[in-house]
């Protein structure tokens, strides 16, 4: 088993993603395709958690569920509660009575980790919180995940995870073409935990794979791995500024598909030799320090979005880009005196 460690890189890739979601929120006209970097922090975390998992298991020979979930209760929750009591506070003091029902309604949804299925029903948050239908996709597959784990090394050894990752991950992956051909709604195929887990789960697999010693070592795979990392990147850069052609015969959300299976190749050719140069710059320290906050700036720059355009409606030039430095500026604050007490307990900054 390959211990993972603290890796500059993966905080690089974070930062990337950040900076597409926070783009596509700001400036959506210009970055259109922006929002696929919730793809890329869906396979980051399942790449993590996956890791961290068979790690524990060994080190001390079994899993310890209180102890996982209590690590992920202390990873995220500290910085979360701040970000609601400060937005409950806003939606009792200062809120407009017609927004202000909708506000408090949405802090519990949050809190509880529901509010995608909320969204897949048409009921959507107060303003500013339509982001976290993606943290609650995580979270429900940080309870599910554990317990699969467990069942598979019990019944079929630490050789099964990889496999039954890739198939939940592809049944995941045709289930949301199935469910859009069928005639269900955006909302059902783009909100879903079953139609948006499959990137957590290649995820899983491509963690699976590093952590056991199983990335390939012939010199023509890593080569062809290395192609399809750069037509990956490429395309992704091309999606978020809206340059993305249509996929004859299948949904809109082909361009999910295609992220989520190239970044996962990204992330496992980024253990072979050939990528030391791309390992190199996406540790460089501004990738690094913006990387260690995006869960605070993923939290804080739709808040601070939608202050900005209360404030200031006619005049967005000013105040989006204020209002996104102001979301880097608190979770900077978030990150300093929230988030790190808890991080620097029992290895958590390693954790996604």
């Amino acid at each position: 088993m390959r211990g993972l460690g603290y890796q500059p890189m993966l905080d690089g890739f974070r930062a990337l993603a950040i900076a597409a979601v926070v783009a596509f929120h700001a400036w959506w006209r210009t970055f259109p395709g922006g929002y696929l970097g919730v793809d890329v922090f869906f396979v980051l975390s399942g790449f993590l958690i996956t890791w961290l998992l068979l790690e524990e298991r060994a080190r001390t020979g079994r899993l310890r569920f209180s102890a996982f979930y209590v690590r992920r209760a202390r990873r995220l929750l500290p910085a979360l509660v701040g970000l609601l009591v400060v937005y409950a506070m806003f939606a009792l003091v200062v809120a407009r009575p017609q927004v202000r029902g909708s506000m408090l309604r949405s802090v519990p949804a949050v809190l509880t980790y529901g509010s995608n299925w909320l969204a897949v029903r048409g009921h959507g948050l107060g303003p500013g919180l339509g982001q976290m239908w993606s943290l609650a996709i995580e979270e429900q597959f940080y309870v599910v995940w554990p317990l699969v784990v467990w069942l598979a090394l019990r019944r079929w050894g630490a050789d099964a995870i990889g496999p039954v990752a890739v198939l939940g991950g592809s049944a995941a992956l045709c289930l949301r073409e199935l469910l859009w051909h069928a005639g269900a709604s955006a909302s059902r195929v783009y909100y879903g935990s079953d139609t948006r887990g499959g990137a957590i789960l290649l995820g899983c697999a491509a963690g699976w794979l590093v952590a056991t010693g199983r990335v390939p070592t012939r010199a023509w795979v890593q080569r062809t791995m290395a192609v399809c990392a750069a037509l990956s990147a490429g395309y992704f850069v091309a999606t978020v500024f809206g340059h993305n052609p249509a996929i004859p015969g299948m949904s809109p959300t082909a361009p999910i598909t295609v992220i989520d299976l190239g970044t996962t190749v990204l992330l496992i050719w980024l253990w072979t030799p050939g990528a030391r140069s791309v390992r190199d710059a996406l540790a460089a320290k501004p990738l690094v320090f913006l990387g260690r906050r995006s869960y605070g700036v993923y939290l804080w720059h739709a808040p601070s979005i939608a202050l900005a355009g209360w404030l200031l409606p006619r005049n967005t030039a000013v105040g989006t880009p204020f209002a996104v430095g102001a979301a880097v500026v608190v979770a900077a604050v978030s990150y300093r005196y929230l988030e790190r007490p808890f991080l620097k307990r029992k290895g958590l900054a390693l954790e996604g």
